[in-house]
């Protein structure tokens, strides 16, 4: 079954707003876990792979906290 649409705006919104506070340098994605950088770069890049099961899914390894955060500073320094 999927996803009741009010949580999916719900959801969508949080990942804006905590997308635009790391873009506008207001928290540092240090301060996310891996577990939500993940699933934020998930949300920013929809083609890309790095939620776990994604990842496993691909034969790849996790992605661990510093490349997710390597990769959110990529990606809002581009924006």
């Amino acid at each position: 079954m999927s996803e009741p649409r009010h949580a999916m705006i719900y959801r969508d919104a949080m990942y804006q707003w905590a997308w635009g506070v790391i873009q506008r340098g207001e928290i540092k994605p240090e301060k996310f876990s891996r577990e939500a950088l993940a699933e934020l770069l998930q949300w920013n890049d929809r083609n890309g792979c790095y939620l776990d099961d994604l990842t496993k899914a691909d034969g790849m390894p996790p992605t661990t906290k510093q490349e997710a955060i390597d990769c959110v500073k990529r990606h809002t320094e581009e924006a």
